[in-house]
């Protein structure tokens, strides 16, 4: 548990789990500024690592917790993926940095999986036909998987030339699961406007005004930074310097 979370540590680089959120999200994150999650939302985080261990072994037979991190590991032939496995390896686009959760060796080619547990609620969104409008394809009437997290599986499998990407959503209340293959070009020129968007900010020294271009982005509920969120850029800036100096310093001095 210790070297997962040093690794999941804040890099100071762009990464796959920065995509698909405001500009002013990803900046803020990436300077260091701290978020305010309550004891509802860590106990959350702290299941989703549990489920995904789970998900993990029942994909594969293999149980991640007696894994060392980045060896290759062969499945158990009976499971339902099988063939030789890499846990947590590294992976990068356009100088980022990241950790895919399941990386499969199919020949000499890499298939990556990305396994997300889900909510109820939120497992329904993706598994349903046409009920959510955002989340499915309603002209298709078909589910299909949220955006943020097919940006960031396909960020790096583009990023190693995978063509292949697999997301599976494991439904911690029941382990009902649901799969969705992605295309990684269908995600380039989204990922590509995100981190040119990110990285003019560092260019330009300047916090972004908050633009939500996701429906559960205007709903204040679920949002991140919620103190920062309805300030002018100026605003910011000066919240920047005064509260955070440390951050401030970091913004105007750090490159991506």
């Amino acid at each position: 548990d210790e070297e997962k979370k040093a690794k999941r540590e804040r890099s100071g680089k762009i990464s796959g789990g920065k995509l698909g959120k405001p500009t002013l999200w990803a900046v803020l994150d990436l300077i260091g500024v701290p978020d305010k999650f309550d004891p509802y939302v860590l106990g959350k985080f702290q299941r989703g690592n549990d489920v995904e261990d789970r998900a993990i072994q029942f994909l594969t037979g293999i149980k991640p917790w007696e894994v060392e991190p980045g060896a290759v590991i062969k499945s158990d032939p009976k499971a339902i993926l099988t063939g030789e496995f890499v846990l947590q390896k590294e992976g990068s686009y356009r100088g980022g940095v990241g950790y895919i959760d399941l990386s499969q060796k199919v020949g000499d080619a890499w298939v990556y999986h990305e396994i997300k547990s889900s909510t109820k609620m939120a497992y329904d969104k993706v598994s349903s036909s046409g009920r959510y409008r955002g989340v499915v394809d309603v002209q298709k009437g078909v589910g299909v998987p949220y955006l943020h997290h097919a940006l960031q599986l396909a960020y790096y499998c583009i990023g190693d030339d995978v063509t292949r990407g697999f997301l599976h959503y494991f439904n911690a209340d029941d382990y009902r699961l649901c799969t969705f293959a992605i295309n990684p070009l269908d995600y380039k020129e989204e990922i590509d406007k995100e981190i040119d968007d990110i990285q003019l900010c560092f260019v330009t020294k300047q916090l972004p005004a908050f633009e939500g271009f996701l429906p559960w982005h205007k709903v204040k509920g679920y949002w991140s930074y919620a103190e920062w969120n309805e300030l002018s850029p100026q605003q910011m800036m000066d919240k920047l310097k005064s509260e955070f100096p440390e951050q401030y310093k970091k913004f105007m001095e750090m490159e991506i």
